[in-house]
């Protein structure tokens, strides 16, 4: 029995790789949008402390305005990163599940190529079988 060769190995290989990459752009992008999340709520807290702080007298008004007015310019500006950051998850997953899809239509290629690989080599095995049976025949 010959040896199973996938003519298009190479541009297996070289969809897997893509999609691995595609993967890891997406994982880093959804850590990056971690961040980003996590700076929001940070600086919502803040705001929310700050207030809180000013309303139980233990800060001075004015201080207290102005840090919030700093802070909810911050928040805004992280607000817009986050949702930039999300619109890019959206890209990169695309781009993966896109990536995805072209290896699995190569495996799946690949796959048939096997089956019918299988079957030309069996085929072969019993062809041979029965050339050897009527080689080896008993003559009457």
């Amino acid at each position: 029995m010959s040896r199973f060769r996938f003519s298009l190995e190479r541009v297996l290989e070289i969809r897997d790789s893509q999609e691995k990459s595609a993967a890891a752009a997406l994982a880093a992008a959804s850590g990056r949008l971690a961040e980003a999340e996590s700076t929001v709520d940070r600086l919502l807290e803040g705001i929310q402390s700050t207030r809180q702080r000013r309303f139980d007298g233990a800060m001075d008004p004015a201080l207290a305005g102005a840090m919030e007015s700093s802070m909810a310019t911050a928040a805004r500006a992280a607000v817009r990163d986050r949702d930039l950051k999300r619109g890019e998850i959206e890209r990169l997953r695309g781009e993966w599940q896109e990536a995805r899809r072209l290896k699995d239509l190569v495996e799946k290629l690949r796959v048939r190529q096997f089956e019918e690989y299988r079957r030309a080599e069996q085929r072969k095995a019993e062809t041979a079988l029965d050339e050897w049976a009527v080689q080896h025949r008993d003559p009457l």
